[in-house]
């Protein structure tokens, strides 16, 4: 831009450009608006990929939790503290959707708008400069055409001056041909005169449009660049100072989510959890007992038969005295629990209610009276709901009697008669609910009637355990369900037409791996037996056990008053009575106790107690 033999001028402005490097400095502004750009597009990648993030946690979080119907292990601490975590990693997610929103919406849009915004800036600077660079250029032209004009004219003035001196001296020539040379000087001297004078002219032209572009209208220039700079390198840092306080702006509620997780972690309880693995296991039922000992007798005696001798321990029946010394007997065997009666494991079938399959049908009696009763607790409150509703209709319906300006009576009548189908509906499932709650417990009841007689020894043959002393569906043989002794029960038939019901046979004990032998008590005096019902697998056979009275495993205190029935089967307790524990319940709600006063035993209700076992 600058002529040959010229300086150029050193002015710079603050940005450090010199003027020559203009094109430089349009570069550098097309580079920094390119970065804000790939930021931009770097901010909404990211914005995707928090996107997927979170929908990945999500998934994986819905992934694990399952449709969660197994309700036995939500109460394992390891498994709620799962489940914690799991809906705490649903929120971790939530926080990443806001900083993908954030970035998507916010800040992405914002630095594209933007970096639209300095492209039409920079384009319109370089219009400008483009335009500068024009008049400047043109100026300089017109200068340099009048300079070459204003030089030629003084070549060709210098050429007449050069021809007027040799004609002057050339004495060959006339006066007119000098005159004309004279003439022609002046002529040329005139040209030259105007060129330089129109050169002047437009030196001065290109100087001024010279000094006004570079010292005023370029480094206003280039001070509207550098502050197009300034604001995109101030949106660049806002930018990026943005998409980090997207993240610093939730990692207090992230923290949250992870102490949520440490405290939940904290609550994992190993011994709880192997504790309710054994409550959820374990079977109530006592270890089956030792096989009994079968004293064949001396077999010396079965040429003898009439001897007495042969009546002590003849393989068949083993005579036993009766309560009421009447002489008649009976095999009585295991009394059956409640659990035993209603679930099974006994000779007994699972009582079946007539009636209302559909209504938890398919669940034991006690479940059933649970499930009825939390159905009826529904049925009430949608009762009351619904007469609550009936009520304010009514008095709406009064109040338009009242005032008809209000509202017309016979549009609210409808809803009236909707509410009261509705009620009587309720009321009728509230009736069918009771009755076949009635029915339940009298078959409970009725079931609980045919229990048998305890086994003798029952009780005895592990002392130190805690178990409940209910049979086992699954003992030696179906016969241990109802006839678990000391002696088979052929072994005690067999001697009960010899006539030796009152003698009093001991239990034959295994100590230490071995046998010990049945010891005979031959006093006339009748065993101290409580009246019970038959065992359920009786045969017509003159046999009879004595029972012994079962080890008390605690003592409870009656928590409510509770009726019992007339069977036997439950017992009558009043409020705040203490009483000796015979038996934990075995699942089905009931708990065998005895009356320190009348030594009455029977079943109460397990909730009506206070238990403190030994």
């Amino acid at each position: 831009m600058l002529q040959a033999g010229q300086q150029p001028v050193q002015t710079e402005t603050a940005l450090g450009y010199s003027f020559d490097q203009t094109d430089n400095v349009a570069t550098h502004t097309q580079k920094g608006i390119d970065f804000f750009e790939k930021y931009g597009n770097f901010v909404k990648e990211r914005a995707i990929i928090e996107e997927e993030y979170a929908a990945k946690l999500r998934n994986l979080a819905k992934k694990n939790f399952g449709k969660r119907k197994d309700d036995d292990t939500k109460s394992f601490s390891y498994i709620s503290t799962f489940y914690t975590m799991l809906r705490e990693l649903e929120s971790l997610a939530g926080q990443h959707e806001v900083v993908a929103e954030t970035l998507k919406k916010n800040i992405s849009p914002q630095i594209m708008s933007k970096c639209a915004e300095l492209r039409q800036t920079r384009k319109n600077q370089l219009t400008y400069l483009q335009k500068l660079n024009l008049d400047l250029t043109k100026a300089m032209e017109a200068m340099e055409k009048t300079h070459r004009s204003y030089a030629k004219a003084f070549k060709e003035a210098e050429a007449a001056h050069i021809k007027l001196d040799k004609d002057d001296k050339d004495l060959n020539l006339s006066r007119a041909a000098v005159e004309k040379s004279k003439n022609n000087v002046a002529y040329k001297n005139q040209l030259c005169e105007e060129a330089k004078k129109n050169y002047a002219n437009a030196l001065l032209i290109a100087n001024d449009i010279k000094v006004k572009h570079f010292e005023v209208e370029l480094p206003s220039l280039l001070e509207q660049m550098k502050a197009a700079d300034v604001d995109r390198i101030t949106n660049t840092r806002l930018a990026m100072q943005r998409t980090v306080e997207a993240e610093t702006n939730i990692l207090r509620i992230i923290q949250v989510c992870y102490d949520e997780m440490l405290k939940a972690v904290s609550n994992i309880n190993p011994d709880s959890d192997t504790q309710i693995v054994v409550e959820q296991n374990v079977s109530g039922y006592p270890v089956p007992e030792n096989y009994p000992f079968d004293d064949l007798g001396d077999p010396g005696h079965i040429v003898n038969p009439d001897s007495a001798d042969s009546a002590s321990m003849k393989r068949g029946t083993l005579p036993l005295s009766t309560k009421n010394g009447s002489g008649k007997t009976s095999s009585i065997g295991r009394r059956q629990s409640m659990h035993q009666k209603f679930f099974g494991g006994g000779a007994s079938e699972k009582p079946k209610i007539n009636g209302h399959q559909s209504d938890y049908g398919n669940l034991p009696p006690q479940q059933r009276c649970r499930k009825i009763q939390s159905k009826l607790d529904e049925l009430a409150k949608a009762q009351e709901t619904i007469q609550k509703s009936l009520d304010g209709v009514e008095k709406m319906v009064e109040v338009y009697k009242g005032n008809p300006k209000l509202g017309n009576p016979k549009d609210v009548e409808p809803k009236i008669a909707e509410y009261r189908a509705h009620l009587t509906s309720v009321n009728a499932d509230i009736v069918k609910y009771k009755s076949l709650m009635e029915n339940i417990q009298n078959e409970m009841r009725q079931s609980g009637s045919d229990i048998g007689l305890r086994s003798p020894y029952n009780g005895h043959s592990s002392p130190s355990s805690n178990a409940s002393p209910r049979i086992s569906s699954s003992g030696y043989g179906s016969a241990a369900n109802t006839n678990r002794t000391s002696y088979s029960e052929e072994s005690v038939s067999s001697e009960s037409s010899h006539g030796l019901s009152s003698r009093k046979i001991t239990p034959v004990p295994i100590i230490n791996g071995n046998i010990a032998k049945p010891v005979i008590n031959l006093q006339k005096e009748p065993s101290p037996i409580r009246p019970s019902p038959p065992a359920q697998n009786h045969e017509t056979k003159s046999d009879t056990y004595e029972e012994f009275d079962l080890p008390v495993l605690g003592i409870c205190t009656a928590r409510y008053a509770f009726e019992g029935s007339s069977d036997g089967t439950t017992v009558a307790m009043k409020e705040g009575e203490e009483m000796l524990l015979l038996e934990r319940d075995a699942g089905d709600g009931w708990t065998r106790i005895r009356h320190k006063t009348t030594q009455i035993e029977g079943f109460v209700p397990t909730s009506y107690l206070d238990c403190q076992w030994y």
